[in-house]
């Protein structure tokens, strides 16, 4: 069986991916702060979750260290204010840098020091490119140029520079 460890799980998105994984029959950890707001007690009875954040460097590397993963999704992103990803990051920048950038640091770093080195896999989001008015016909794609009009955008055009620079 396959080991696959997922930051961000909680989320939405995250807790969709994390339900997949487990039909699949993989042995899946899931690392964040807290289960809350979208894994229910039944995903918890499926999966290992680890408490902790992202945006503390040693929190992260022991937790990929337990979970000796196979593959690792990133999809942690800061939201704590609870007004959605791009509103949050405008209200707590600093916070949004700490978990969007910092922690996806630490996370490949974590991931780059182990023996065996697992696959990761990031997600990005489309606001990097900002309005899609700034582009020809209303449409951009991964060959555009990124043109961030929010500090959430920025901050992933940041974290996908870190994830080249790992490649």
């Amino acid at each position: 069986m396959s080991a696959i460890f997922i930051t961000g799980g909680s989320g939405f998105v995250g807790a969709h991916v994390v339900r997949a994984f487990v039909r699949e029959g993989w042995a899946v950890t899931v690392f964040g702060p807290s289960p809350e707001p979208c894994l229910t007690q039944k995903d918890l009875s499926e999966i290992t979750f680890l408490p902790g954040s992202i945006a503390e460097a040693g929190s992260i590397a022991d937790a990929i260290n337990t979970a000796n993963p196979d593959f690792v999704v990133g999809l942690a992103a800061y939201g704590g204010t609870g007004d959605g990803l791009l509103a949050s990051a405008a209200k707590n920048e600093s916070s949004a840098l700490a978990v969007n950038v910092q922690g996806f640091h630490h996370l490949l770093t974590s991931c780059s020091e182990l023996t065996k080195r697992p696959k990761v896999i990031w997600a990005s989001t489309f606001a990097v490119f900002g309005d899609a008015s700034a582009y020809p016909g209303g449409i951009a794609n991964e060959f555009s140029l990124r043109k961030p009009d929010s500090f959430y955008g920025l901050t992933k055009v940041l974290a996908e520079d870190l994830a080249n620079f790992f490649r």
